[in-house]
């Protein structure tokens, strides 16, 4: 992850002044993912992630537990960035407070 701005901050309870850029294996697990059964989920099963491996969309809802010690369901929409000519760039989320 390199950058989240002010909103993903406050939902996260951790400005990105304090993480900086971080690698998957830190953000994957950082927060806690987890189902609706309070499962762990694999870094694998996060949107973000997936798009890195398929360079695909990818969509998914799930629980965090923020730095707060809050539990949030969150929803994830994630994309690949394609430069050219067809050069795979990266990927970018969007997330936010899901309301079911």
């Amino acid at each position: 992850m390199l950058f989240y701005n002010e909103p993903a901050e406050e939902l996260l309870g951790l400005r990105f002044e304090e993480t900086g850029a971080m690698p998957v294996e830190e953000w994957s697990t950082i927060f806690k993912p987890q189902d609706d059964k309070g499962e762990i989920l694999p870094a694998s099963a996060l949107p973000l992630v997936q798009t890195i491996k398929k360079q695909e969309p990818a969509h998914g809802s799930f629980w965090i537990r923020s730095m707060k010690g809050e539990l949030l369901k969150i929803a994830v929409t994630s994309y690949p960035i394609i430069g050219r000519p067809h050069r795979f760039l990266g990927a970018v989320a969007l997330f936010w407070k899901s309301v079911t």
